[in-house]
């Protein structure tokens, strides 16, 4: 096993080295040591971070993000805050994953760094030394069309700002009184948006969808058994599409692989 110093030097006369090039092109790419710690990154990175210089943005990580640190990098309101930390904290925790299990992992990062919510793809590889040890983890950001379902949300949300045709709220203040996730599966399913890629943007499995439309959905519509096109023409004569669920516009990270949602995070 590397010590420090060891890997240290791998690091400063391998993998830094390797990446050189790519550190002025435009290519958002960062380097993470072990203990998810910024050791470089390119030029974009540092820019899509909202930072005008290197230096600013090493020795950053995720693990150690406050508020001070949160209201920085991102534009946000009070009350998405305590969001945001759990964000950086689930970020920290891939990473992590990454490092430990030597695996490759992705994720879709919805933050408003330097004052722009956009979608972007975070890949993650481990970089291991000639003795098969992860010394550094390499993450590239791109930006994401999430199946257009973020851009579809986000185009309606301007429409409210411009419209007022839609109004933000909570599943418990509808006509019939529906959880946060049901609220939010039932407006996707409006949306034209399949069970699947409901599925991949509130981050749960395609399976947790169909329960709760059978248990829990239908029953409330009086809709037997799941059949959703039924489901969607009650919901819409309630005029419940014009109601969207005010959780959709708050920060998100979304896992690309159920495996890694159902082994270390349960969500629901």
């Amino acid at each position: 096993m590397l010590d420090t110093k060891a890997k240290e030097t791998f690091i400063n006369n391998v993998v830094i080295p390797s990446i050189t090039g790519l550190l002025t092109a435009p290519i958002d790419i960062t380097l993470y040591d072990t203990n998810g710690k910024v050791i470089t990154a390119s030029d974009l990175a540092v820019h899509n971070l909202g930072l005008s210089k290197k230096e600013e943005i090493l020795g950053l990580s995720y693990k150690d993000a406050d508020s001070k640190l949160i209201k920085s990098l991102c534009s946000t309101i009070e009350e998405d805050l305590d969001d945001l930390l759990r964000m950086a904290q689930k970020i920290h925790k891939l990473q992590q994953i990454s490092i430990t299990k030597k695996i490759a992992l992705s994720y879709v990062d919805i933050i408003p760094y330097n004052n722009s919510f956009e979608a972007m793809l975070i890949n993650n590889l481990p970089i291991c030394a000639p003795n098969g040890e992860v010394v550094a983890l390499q993450a590239t950001a791109t930006k994401y069309k999430l199946f257009g379902i973020y851009d579809y949300l986000k185009q309606m949300y301007n429409s409210i700002e411009k419209t007022y045709e839609y109004k933000i709220t909570k599943g418990s203040q509808l006509p019939i009184k529906l959880s946060k996730r049901e609220h939010e599966i039932l407006f996707i399913l409006m949306a034209g948006i399949s069970q699947y890629e409901a599925a991949q943007f509130l981050n749960i499995t395609r399976g947790t969808v169909s329960k709760l439309l059978t248990d829990k959905l239908c029953p409330k519509f009086g809709v037997h058994g799941s059949n959703t096109k039924l489901l969607v023409e009650k919901a819409k004569k309630l005029q419940l599409d014009k109601f969207m669920p005010a959780s959709f516009f708050r920060p998100k990270v979304i896992i690309m692989d159920t495996s890694i949602i159902e082994e270390y995070f349960n969500e629901l």
